[in-house]
């Protein structure tokens, strides 16, 4: 696991309820907007991907995507430490899952012990230059859709080719996505819509020609199976074998058990917000969120620890 911030608490972990209880408590105790989240969380995304665009390459490759000579020089600093380890898994969609923590960070409180080595994301390099093709974001229409049109929008910004395409119209989008794609409408640039279904040969083609995909089509708060069209939606990116960024969780996999839909997004790196998710640190669940990496979107500091400590009100029995 990679942590974006050395700040946050590495070892949380939270549920699908806290996770909303966070959100909540923070616009209402804290007068933070779900537009402040959301532009934190997208570019967040934006700024992993910039940094570890070249790192997950084919099969053959993903061994090699971080030096020796650089693990060893991590190693070395004194601003280190190495994380727990565990066996090595093979993932099929990303590097061997593996997991790193950054310098700063607590023991996790996790199901198992589970790292490989442990070095800072941040000293890896920003990439202003073309990734060799377009960053394809497929979005759904809730506030995870919302995040990958704040990705779309500083990918743009720095001048990296980007394609947009959303399954919703756009009147059915949450409340903060909506603001989000009025801002890229208003700018002039442009998005494919899928309103009413979906269209596999518009989709094929963009993938064909995609450096990265984006998965921002489904949250932390969907349940069971992916309903049409994002079923096929989600079948057509994992056919076509390039590296895939996840916004928050791979759509189709239930952020509380792990358990995944058929189907479910194959990432190769999962960008999730302000803690884990008990579901994406499952050992089932490995072979789909890929690298994850832990991203702080500004919460103050005494809310993540007031959230941890909610209990649900326990459920009378009729």
């Amino acid at each position: 696991m990679l942590f974006g911030s050395a700040e946050q608490d590495s070892g949380a972990i939270l549920s699908r309820e806290q996770s909303r209880l966070l959100d909540r408590l923070a616009m209402e105790q804290y007068g933070m907007s779900g537009l402040v989240l959301m532009e934190n969380a997208g570019r967040g995304a934006v700024d992993v991907l910039c940094r570890l665009e070249g790192c997950f390459r084919p099969a053959e490759a993903r061994d090699s995507c971080f030096p020796d000579s650089y693990l060893k020089e991590a190693r070395m600093s004194p601003d280190l430490k190495e994380a727990p380890t565990r066996p090595e898994t093979s993932v099929s969609n990303g590097p061997s899952v593996g997991q790193l923590t950054s310098a700063s960070a607590a023991s996790l409180r996790a199901e198992s012990t589970w790292g490989q080595k442990a070095f800072d994301w941040h000293r890896l390099q920003v990439r202003h230059q073309d990734f060799g093709g377009p960053v394809v974001i497929c979005c759904g229409r809730g506030n995870n859709a919302g995040d990958g049109l704040v990705m779309a929008r500083h990918l743009w910004l720095r001048r990296h080719p980007v394609q947009v395409f959303l399954w919703s119209k756009p009147e059915e989008l949450s409340p903060d996505a909506a603001a989000n794609y009025a801002i890229l409408q208003k700018a002039g640039f442009p998005i494919e819509c899928f309103p009413t279904g979906h269209e596999p040969e518009r989709l094929a083609q963009a993938l064909a020609e995609a450096s990265w995909i984006v998965d921002a089509l489904l949250g932390t708060g969907a349940r069971g199976q992916p309903r049409p069209p994002l079923d096929t939606v989600i079948t057509q990116i994992n056919s076509a074998g390039k590296p895939i960024l996840a916004v928050d969780l791979p759509s189709g996999l239930d952020c509380d058990t792990g358990q995944a839909s058929q189907p479910t997004i194959r990432a190769t790196v999962t960008c999730t917000f302000a803690a884990a998710k008990p579901g994406l640190v499952r050992p089932e669940a490995q072979e789909y969120v890929g690298r994850l990496v832990v991203l702080d979107i500004g919460v103050p500091p005494p809310l993540l620890p007031q959230v941890l400590a909610y209990s649900p009100p326990e459920q009378s029995t009729p």
